[in-house]
């Protein structure tokens, strides 16, 4: 929740258990509301290669040293670690995003009337392998209700071994899209397709929904079920929390809008008896200086959580 693990999640090597050096493990991997193409989340499993070669070529003696520091997060599960030369040619996609906000906001189910006329749409390519990868293309493609398709694609020459390169791409929305779910498919190709030693990484989907009676952050039900996060914040998820914690969920209204309820998910550790209370404010008092939560546009009643 507080520190960022491409700093406080790292793997060291040392050949005299003096000197180290440390090597990123997620070098886009950050607290907070993360701008593309860094991301807030990990997937599960998150399989990462790190070229040690720098310390570890030609030693009869190399240490490993994983150091974990956090703060309010919970552990760091490490398996399943092999030490191998690097394939001759070995690409992935990692940190992906759809957005149809700037500023890096991902939102799962999106009113029709909030919507743009544009979607964002990008994601690292990182060379893994020990040769370069050449005439690389990252696409993502849309598909939807209604026969909706439409693509956004980058190009790089060339990627040198351990590079990490970034596509960033605005595709025009179709008119008149429908309410449903939309997938997005994202590929790379590159000269290099044939000899490539792990294809399984160069592809990934993403999903999104258009719903005209909801605005949700989270895409429970929504997204694929190797990538569904479903883990759950609370008064509990912080120390000293238990009472008066307030969590808050930013969303960006294009046009007027009218909210009817605010829809909460519990979980299996919600316990019966606590409180409620649910409001909403403008972002003009709660981002302002200094912060203003005594102002709500609207606020319930408290409600008592029930067995």
């Amino acid at each position: 929740f507080d520190l960022d693990a491409s700093d406080f999640a790292v793997v060291r090597m040392s050949t005299d258990m003096t000197n180290w050096t440390t090597y990123q493990l997620f070098p886009c991997l950050v607290t907070g509301a993360a701008a593309p193409p860094c991301s807030r989340w990990s997937a599960n499993p998150e399989n990462v290669i790190v070229d040690i070669s720098a310390t570890a070529a030609g030693q009869s003696t190399v240490y490993l040293q994983f150091q974990w520091e956090g703060l309010w997060e919970y552990f760091w599960a490490i398996d399943d670690i092999v030490l191998s030369q690097l394939p001759d040619y070995e690409r992935r996609i990692a940190n992906l995003y759809v957005a149809h906000v700037d500023g890096g906001y991902e939102f799962a189910r999106i009113p029709r009337n909030q919507l743009g006329t544009s979607l964002n749409l990008g994601g690292d390519v990182i060379n893994q392998g020990a040769n370069d990868q050449t005439n690389v293309t990252l696409t993502a493609t849309v598909t939807g209700p209604g026969g909706v398709n439409f693509s956004a694609s980058q190009n790089f020459a060339v990627i040198a071994p351990g590079e990490t390169v970034n596509m960033v791409q605005v595709a025009t929305l179709p008119v008149g899209m429908q309410e449903g779910t939309y997938t997005v498919d994202y590929a790379v190709t590159s000269d290099q397709d044939a000899s490539e030693y792990n294809p399984l990484n160069d592809v990934f989907t993403r999903k999104f929904q258009l719903n005209d009676l909801t605005y949700s952050m989270d895409g429970v039900g929504i997204h694929p079920a190797a990538i569904e996060n479903l883990t759950s914040m609370g008064s509990n998820s912080f120390t000293g929390a238990a009472d008066g914690l307030e969590i808050m969920t930013y969303y960006e209204f294009r046009n007027t809008a009218t909210v009817y309820g605010i829809y909460v998910e519990i979980t299996s550790t919600t316990v019966p008896g606590s409180a409620i209370l649910a409001s909403v404010y403008d972002t003009l008092s709660v981002l302002g200086t200094p912060a203003d939560f005594t102002s709500p546009l609207a606020q319930s009643d408290i409600i008592t959580v029930t067995a």
